[in-house]
């Protein structure tokens, strides 16, 4: 995008205002440059997200950066000092705005979206250079260089511009191709390397290779689903420290522990509290290979609350009980207040793991609290009570199936758009006749993500809201064969409130004018619609 602008002013400059011969017929540049500055006030004029519609000018984005390449090239500045009398002002202010888009580039993260994030190197950004960043280098020493440059124009005489062969090495042109070269080599390079390091689990490299040989349907193949959470469950000798906590017991002000549609036993804080549950002996090594140790929390987390697991590997300590061999902090999720698992990799010499778990929640929540049953009830991030009590189950190492046994390649699925297309072999529901078709599941963005709630939640209005409300979703914990602890995906079943009956929609035409319209559109939450008088 930055060499696109650059290329704009640039090129415009060269062709259309000093109307230099580049070797490019002038009338379908011109257009091109036209179609590039009007797309760009377009989509400044769009209610969208710029750095996901960007691609929509990768067309017309290369060829203007081809005719920046081509304009500023050799051949271009040969061109241009014919013109103008061998000038080199105009090329020293265009390579400083090339140098300049390439240390903004260099400064960035090389991060994407979802999936294809998982594994990629330099997320965070490119390592140092003795102590310096790649950005700051390329902005050092090519704000020097032009600034070089720029005396050596003003000193020589008029006319002459710079010397035959710095003119030709110092071509903007040159420029932009050695930093297209090495960005585009650099996200190919970190892709070869996502694919490489988890060739034991998904990579988009390894899923289009997968796909070649006659498997397309990506993500589920390596998914695992955990319908029975209890099933898992360890055996836990009684808490050696409750101080606040106290076993879960019927309803109350805290978010139960239900995953799967089971409850889950556990303990509760209230208000500033401590946890240290007894020990649990996990499974034998070969039993348990593949999956990690998982732990349901519930309530305020995050700032206000710390869980850790900590494993022994059965030995005695010093003073008798098992000795800590080692800690880590699970995990996942921590806003909101609704269920969500931490999970942890299990050591190898692990033989019992137990939780310690603190609390600084100020518990103001009360039972009939509407922030607590919303909570306990959505997918998405329910309820922003920041001081619903801390709810911590008890360790468990999950039994599952493979997601294709209980959700077969061709099964109607509701995909929410961050996560459909690592499914394509899940059919969505139809949408016909003015009628939604109610699926039997739903795919969700990770965690307690309510990114995909557009086409469910009644501040949207979205296709499936009428579908949504007549069931309930009950989440399924799910996990990545190769990367356990990772939350890939979510998968939810929608079970009807009451029986349902079918629907035929009675379809029909007329003709109606253009200007015309019924009702009136609204904006949710800005614009709602009015109550039935009386209501």
């Amino acid at each position: 995008m930055l060499l696109l602008l650059v290329a704009l002013g640039a090129v415009t400059w060269s062709v259309v205002v000093r109307r230099v011969r580049i070797g490019v017929a002038t009338a379908p540049a011109v257009r091109l440059l036209a179609t590039v500055t009007i797309s760009l006030v377009l989509l400044t004029l769009s209610p969208t997200k710029w750095t996901l519609h960007f691609g929509g000018l990768a067309g017309i984005g290369t060829a203007a950066v081809t005719l920046l390449v081509v304009a500023w090239g050799p051949r271009g500045v040969r061109a241009l000092r014919r013109r103008e009398g061998g000038t080199g002002q105009a090329g020293v202010v265009v390579l400083g705005a090339v140098l300049l888009a390439g240390a903004l580039v260099l400064a960035g993260r090389n991060q994407w979206a979802y999936a294809s994030d998982w594994g990629v190197p330099f997320t965070g950004g490119l390592p140092s250079v003795a102590g310096l960043a790649p950005s700051t280098i390329v902005l050092v020493a090519g704000g020097a260089a032009v600034g070089l440059l720029a005396v050596v124009v003003a000193v020589r005489a008029p006319g002459r511009g710079l010397p035959r062969p710095l003119d030709r090495l110092v071509a903007p042109g040159v420029a932009v191709v050695v930093l297209t070269t090495a960005v585009v080599t650099l996200v190919a390079a970190s892709f070869v390397v996502q694919t490489l390091e988890r060739r034991d689990t998904f990579a988009y490299g390894s899923d289009a290779l997968a796909a070649l040989g006659g498997d397309p349907c990506g993500l589920p193949r390596l998914l695992t689903v955990e319908p029975d959470p209890s099933a898992g469950l360890l055996p836990t000798a009684a808490p050696s420290v409750l101080d606040g906590f106290a076993p879960v017991a019927g309803p109350g002000p805290a978010v139960p522990l239900a995953v799967a549609g089971r409850l889950l036993p556990g303990w509760t804080g209230t208000g500033p509290a401590t946890l240290v549950s007894g020990w649990s002996a996990l499974p034998a090594a070969g039993e348990r290979a593949g999956r990690p140790v998982v732990v349901a929390v519930s309530g305020t987390a995050g700032h206000r609350a710390d869980v850790v697991l900590e494993f022994s590997d059965g030995r005695p300590g010093a003073d008798g009980p098992p000795r800590t061999t080692a800690t880590t902090t699970p995990g996942g999720d921590t806003g909101g207040t609704a269920t969500r698992d931490l999970r942890a990799e299990i050591p190898a010499d692990a033989a019992l793991v137990r939780v310690r778990a603190t609390s600084a929640a100020r518990d103001t929540a009360v039972a009939g609290d509407p922030a607590v049953p919303s909570a306990a009830g959505r997918i998405g991030p329910a309820g922003t009570t920041p001081d619903v009590p801390l709810t911590v189950g008890v360790p468990r190492v999950p039994r599952t199936v493979p997601f294709d046994a209980l959700v077969p390649p061709g099964t109607t699925v509701l995909a929410d758009w961050p996560v459909a297309l690592v499914a394509p072999c899940l059919r969505p529901p139809a949408l016909t006749g003015g009628t939604a078709e109610l699926p039997p599941w739903r795919l969700v963005p990770p965690g307690l993500s309510d990114a995909g709630e557009i086409a469910v939640a009644a501040a949207t209005g979205g296709p499936f809201l009428t579908a949504r409300q007549l069931v309930d979703e009950v989440r399924i914990p799910v996990y990545l064969d190769g990367d356990p602890v990772r939350d890939a995906v979510g998968l939810a079943r929608w079970l009807p409130r009451a029986p349902l009956g079918a629907v035929t929609p009675a379809v029909g035409a007329r003709s109606v004018s253009g200007a015309g319209g019924e009702g009136r559109a609204t904006v949710p939450g800005l614009d709602p619609v009015d109550a039935p008088a009386g209501g």
